[in-house]
């Protein structure tokens, strides 16, 4: 093979490595929303909202 037959086929490889990268992050990025919205819908943001101004005024230095 040329020279040149070896640099697209670089470039091509590149590329598939670029958008198998593109794929996973938008996968994961995905299932990051997905557990954030699980943790939101828990009791945790409840128990918070639930504190008074008190709570915080008192804890916070």
């Amino acid at each position: 093979m040329s020279v040149l037959a070896w640099g697209f086929a670089g470039y091509a490889v590149l590329l598939g490595v670029a958008s198998v990268l593109q794929r996973m992050l938008q996968y994961l990025s995905f299932m990051t929303a997905e557990n954030l919205g699980f943790i939101a819908a828990t009791g945790f943001f409840d128990r918070i909202l639930r504190k008074t101004a008190a709570f915080f005024l008192s804890t916070i230095p």
